[in-house]
């Protein structure tokens, strides 16, 4: 067994000559453990060990410009200047696992510098969840793929005026859109999961849009979560079934 300190729900150990302390919010907190309990002190096993340890190091080295990830307390946080933000757990335990699937996350980090420039609280704590309730991919921009329903001749379904049509930008005022997510037919631009679409509209065409995270406003609570409201978005192409992303990666080009 390697010897430790437990304090609470910290832990301290010696590998390799270098003190780590952890605590159990840590990503490999139950694995490590699980190995410093069962496991010898020995230079193999100090390997192993540092493996486990080592994103500590590794994320000081993920940066964009004056935004990095980085771990504060042995949690994973972003940084932007000197104002240290603690990412969401569900968030800050997926960009720890497409890092140890060697997956690059330098979109990741675009998704989350674009996040922070969101002015509602409620969406920069939800807007993951969300994300991957839905299925939808991220950008190489740090954008997020969705789907939309709109007419025949590619105007929105409720006022028939604007135009989604491949390659357009659409935009409204932020303030004209519906924060509330309790009110959940509203003001806005939608956009949806697959699984929603027929509950919006039948018929007509569907397209792929590209949101941004910073002009999400709101994620109305009806239907599982399954819609959201932004301020602008940019539609990308007309889609016929959501198998047609089934070969993307978890990023894409598609912007």
């Amino acid at each position: 067994m390697y010897p430790y300190v437990k304090n609470n729900k910290t832990v301290s150990i010696i590998v390799d000559g270098e003190l780590y302390t952890i605590n159990d919010m840590y990503i490999s907190y139950n694995t490590i453990m699980d190995f410093i309990t069962n496991n010898d002190v020995s230079k193999d096993n100090d390997k192993i060990l540092l493996k486990y340890l080592s994103p500590i190091e590794a994320f000081k080295n993920i940066v964009l410009g004056n935004t990095s990830f980085s771990f504060e307390g042995n949690e994973l946080v972003c940084k932007v200047d000197k104002e240290v933000i603690k990412l969401p757990e569900d968030l800050y335990r997926d960009i720890y696992k497409i890092y140890e699937e060697e997956g690059s996350l330098l979109p990741l980090l675009k998704f989350v510098k674009k996040l922070l420039k969101n002015p509602r609280k409620e969406v920069v704590e939800e807007l993951w969840s969300f994300i991957k309730v839905c299925g939808f991919s991220l950008t190489s921009s740090g954008n997020f793929l969705a789907y939309k329903r709109v007419t025949d001749d590619f105007k929105d379904i409720f006022t028939k005026t604007m135009d989604n049509s491949p390659g357009t930008v659409v935009k409204m005022l932020r303030n004209q859109v519906e924060y509330n997510p309790n009110i959940t037919c509203a003001s806005g631009l939608h956009f949806a999961a697959w699984e929603y679409l027929d509950h919006y509209a039948k018929g007509g065409r569907t397209v792929l849009v590209s949101v941004s995270p910073k002009n999400v406003v709101s994620i109305p609570s009806d239907y599982n979560n399954m819609k959201g409201r932004a301020c602008k978005y940019k539609i990308i192409k007309e889609v016929h079934t959501p198998k047609e992303l089934d070969t993307k990666k978890f990023y894409t080009d598609l912007d």
